[in-house]
């Protein structure tokens, strides 16, 4: 019986990668043909449409092959990236309608977002190649098997103090970002007000110590039910008051599934399934809604209310979220349009300029560790604030072919990176599993430098905790 499962799993293995090369080789093929043609370049959404529904489907099937879980940062780092990757795209193709007045695709020429694109793909299939590579599905972190195992009183007060810690210095935060922003009115106050200090850094551990809880085996269900509604308003409130929706967003999806991975129940009911519908139907229409008046931040709170009342939460609810997510393609496409033409490749020097910031020497360095991200150095050179993406810092590395190789190895790493605790499957792997997970998940719209120093701030802290737990043991 053992060995006929280990046969099935090579057959599967051998279809996984003859698929996945297959996709690949054809789809060179058709580049190879049709980079620089007017037709394609005159018409691009159409034509790379049909690629971007292979890539998924190969992509899911691939994850599937792999008994990739449900829960899992590789499957929802790929399928959070079609929506701020393909937005738009979508949005061309199925001509949906959206109340967006500012469109930043006018700074931008055909064939450089068509070129973006396809950079965009590569990148994708590489990633989901080496991180599927290594990927070994009896190792993954398995929700039942949290019952097995003793509750860890030590995961749980550590989980309460590190909660604290992160908790009050967020709120400190918040309540500035609160004010400044509401002074003005506008989300242009935003960039102004957010620190990039020890403040802002500690604040990154209210979700890691949210996660050390539920995953304790301390506490009742109920009492996760609380946590999770009340941390899931408080981050509605932020966006609602200061009109910033990219960190929450992904907090939302990170306590989400870490909430849900915790539960006893095995698997998702149907009444909860219609509730989390609902729930997040109605953050989308926020999401939208914040959108549209966050340089008018007093209106958002009526406006929400009206669309409520007024139950238009399905009106154009596929355009405007393509519209809302969309934009993060045009993050890739500004560095292409300026790289290598006007500004140089970085070849790594972006990543180095990273590492030593989450020392507190921002003082001593001047702008040393702003050069390290696109944000600062790309838009303002565009005039159109469009962001990052951890694939547009590929490209403006590595350039198109450098790039997907990068890909492909940051494939490798995050999925080692990720599941480094899984073998021992205990309930603080899971703890920091699910906050590794709620900061490179931001990857999707944001660099590597944006997510560092609060990865490096969670492995000291934790780091203490088990110093703290030896000297106490001996």
């Amino acid at each position: 019986m053992v060995v006929i499962k280990k046969n099935k799993s090579k057959i599967y293995d051998i279809f996984l990668w003859m698929m996945n090369g297959s996709f690949i080789a054809f789809f060179l093929i058709w580049l190879s043909i049709n980079w620089n043609n007017q037709q394609v370049l005159y018409d691009y959404n159409v034509r790379l449409f049909p690629w971007v529904c292979g890539l998924i489907c190969i992509q899911m099937v691939s994850f599937r092959l792999k008994k990739v879980p449900f829960y899992d940062f590789g499957l929802w780092f790929v399928v959070i990236s079609y929506l701020f990757m393909f937005g738009y795209l979508f949005r061309e193709v199925f001509a949906l309608e959206s109340v967006l007045l500012w469109n930043p695709i006018m700074y931008f020429e055909n064939s450089e977002l068509f070129h973006s694109y396809i950079f965009v793909i590569l990148c994708l299939e590489f990633f989901s190649i080496g991180y599927l590579m290594f990927y070994n599905s009896t190792n993954a972190l398995k929700k039942d098997n949290l019952k097995k195992i003793a509750p860890d009183k030590r995961l749980y007060i550590s989980g309460i103090i590190i909660f604290l810690i992160g908790a009050i210095a967020k709120v400190i935060n918040d309540v500035h970002i609160i004010s400044v922003t509401q002074s003005v009115n506008s989300y242009s106050a935003y960039s102004g007000a957010v620190s990039s200090g020890v403040w802002d850094d500690l604040a990154y551990l209210m979700l890691p110590g949210i996660f050390f809880i539920f995953f304790s085996g301390c506490i009742k269900e109920r009492s996760k039910k609380r946590i999770f509604v009340i941390v899931l308003i408080y981050l509605v409130c932020i966006m609602i008051l200061t009109g910033s929706r990219k960190i929450q967003i992904f907090s939302i999806l990170s306590i989400f599934l870490g909430y849900e991975f915790s539960l006893e129940k095995r698997h998702l009911s149907i009444k909860r399934n219609i509730i989390y519908g609902v729930i997040a139907i109605i953050l989308l229409n926020v999401i939208i809604t914040i959108r549209n008046y966050r340089f008018d931040l007093r209106s958002i709170g009526p406006e929400l209310v009206k669309n409520l009342f007024s139950f238009n939460l399905f009106e154009n609810i596929g355009g405007e979220t393509f519209a809302e997510t969309g934009i993060t393609l045009l993050s890739v496409a500004s560095i292409v349009k300026l790289v290598p033409n006007i500004m140089p490749y970085q070849y790594g020097l972006s990543y180095l300029r990273t590492l030593p910031s989450f020392l507190p020497i921002g003082w001593l360095v001047g702008d040393f560790f702003n050069l390290a991200s696109s944000t600062y150095v790309i838009n303002p050179y565009i005039g159109a604030p469009v962001g990052s993406s951890f694939i547009g810092e590929l490209y403006w590395n590595w350039g198109y072919f450098g790039g997907v190789l990068a890909a492909l190895l940051c494939g490798v790493l995050i999925c080692k990176f990720v599941n480094i605790n899984s073998n021992f499957n205990t309930r603080k792997s899971c703890a920091m599993y699910f906050s590794i997970f709620s900061q490179l998940i931001i990857l999707v719209r944001s660099e590597f430098f944006d997510v560092y120093r609060a990865i490096i701030m969670l492995i000291i802290v934790v780091f203490i905790f088990e110093r703290f737990k030896f000297t106490k043991e001996v």
